[in-house]
C-alpha cells in the first residue's frame, strides 16, 4: 500500500507539465494555456539578465539635455521612460517619464532639463530573480528597474511589460512594430529561431 504521504512525494513539477502537455494533445488545454502554466512554474528560476533589454538596443539621454530639444527624438521613439545618464552611458543616475516632459512644456516653462525631471532609479543585478523584481515594482508602484552587471557597470533595463512578456508572450504596442517571434515554424521539423532566445524558450 502506498500511504497518502507517500503519494505527495511523487508528485513533482516535470510530472505536472506533462500533465498539462497530454491535456493539450486531448484538446482540454488550449495551447496559450499551456505556454502560461509553463511561464509561471518557470517564473521563479529566470534570472532578470535573461529578459532585460540589452544597453546597445538602449534609448538613452545625458542629464544636461534640454527637455524642449530632446522631446522629438521621444516621441519617434515611443518609449513612455527613458534612462538618464551624467558622464557617460555607463553611469545612469535617473528615469524620465514622458508624461512629466509633457506635462513641464505644457506648463510653458523654459529651460528645464533631464535632471530637473527624473526620478530616482531602482538597480538590481543581472542574476536577480524576476519574480522577487516583480514584487518589488509593484510594492514600489515602479515601471522600471536599470540592470547592472557584476562589475556594476549598466547591463540594461527590464521593465514589468517584460516580465508579463514571459506569461503571456510577447505584447505590442500603438507605437511598436511586431517583428518576427522567438521560434516560428516554417515546416516540419524546421523552425526559424532569433538569436536572442533564450534556453528555456527552446526546451519548451
Amino acid at each position: 500500500l502506498v500511504t497518502p504521504k507517500e503519494q505527495e512525494k511523487k508528485i513533482s513539477l516535470e510530472g505536472i507539465l506533462h500533465l498539462v502537455r497530454l491535456a493539450e494533445h486531448e484538446g482540454v488545454v488550449e495551447n496559450y494555456e499551456n505556454r502560461m502554466v509553463r511561464g509561471v512554474f518557470r517564473f521563479n528560476d529566470i534570472n532578470v539578465g535573461a529578459i532585460m533589454t540589452h544597453r546597445t538596443d538602449l534609448f538613452m539621454t545625458d542629464q544636461e539635455r534640454p527637455i524642449v530639444e530632446l522631446l522629438p527624438e521621444v516621441v519617434r521613439q515611443g518609449y513612455s521612460r527613458i534612462p538618464v545618464y551624467r558622464d557617460g552611458p555607463e553611469h545612469v543616475v535617473g528615469v524620465l517619464l514622458t508624461r512629466d516632459i509633457m506635462a513641464d512644456l505644457a506648463s510653458g516653462k523654459q529651460g528645464t532639463l533631464a535632471k530637473d525631471l527624473m526620478v530616482e532609479p531602482v538597480f538590481v543585478f543581472e542574476n536577480r530573480r524576476v519574480n522577487e523584481l516583480f514584487f518589488q515594482l509593484k510594492k514600489e508602484k515602479l515601471n522600471l528597474a536599470v540592470v547592472m552587471d557584476e562589475y556594476g557597470g549598466l547591463a540594461g533595463v527590464v521593465t514589468l511589460e517584460d516580465i508579463v512578456e514571459e506569461l503571456f508572450g510577447e505584447l505590442y504596442d500603438e507605437n511598436e512594430i511586431k517583428g518576427f517571434e522567438k521560434i516560428t515554424k516554417l515546416k516540419e521539423n524546421c523552425y526559424r529561431v532569433t538569436g536572442d532566445t533564450s534556453l528555456h524558450q527552446m526546451e519548451d
